[in-house]
């Protein structure tokens, strides 16, 4: 297929995270703006980058790469998911592109997300990666369910001094 013959649904949100290129089908994306302050939640792996407040609602946003640095030009990539509304942290986010997809016959181990890859295409001479969002919002909630950081809890221990009488309960 040309890319003079793609129909509108052929449009992808491509964004750059990090040093790699990701593209999401355009239909799939509710919104591109700027990352909203984060709060960090506690324990969690670097790739959540954290809670944003967006449009009267709290969204979980994701890092695909955790090194990547956010600059004051970073966006976030708003989609729904199955579970709600989340976010992917951009570093660039051009206008709509539409290309030809080489379908993907095997998932790579390069990346945790690579489950959702649909394909790849070429942008700006170098090689994008295309993933289904659903496959990918199932990809991110699996690898953070394992990646929780549990601290264990130790139990409480209360030493009473030797000065006051040790009682059962009941005992007068």
């Amino acid at each position: 297929m040309n890319v003079s013959e793609s129909a509108d649904g052929d449009r992808y949100c491509v964004l750059s995270h990090g040093t790699s290129w990701l593209a999401i089908p355009a239909a799939s994306v509710r919104e591109v703006c700027c990352l909203p302050p984060l709060v960090r939640i506690p324990r969690a792996t670097r790739y959540l980058a954290g809670l944003g407040h967006l449009r009267n609602e709290f969204i979980p946003v994701v890092r695909l790469e955790p090194d990547a640095v956010e600059t004051s030009e970073a966006r976030v990539i708003v989609l729904n998911g199955p579970q709600g509304t989340w976010g992917i942290v951009a570093q660039s986010v051009p206008p709509l592109q539409t290309f030809e997809v080489t379908p993907t016959t095997q998932a790579t181990a390069e990346s945790f997300w690579s489950v959702a890859r649909l394909g790849s295409a070429m942008f700006r001479g170098q090689f994008v990666t295309v993933v289904e969002p659903n496959r990918l919002y199932r990809a991110v909630e699996q690898f953070l369910q394992q990646h929780w950081q549990t601290q264990p809890v130790s139990p409480m221990h209360v030493s009473l001094p030797d000065s006051i009488p040790h009682r059962s309960i009941g005992a007068v």
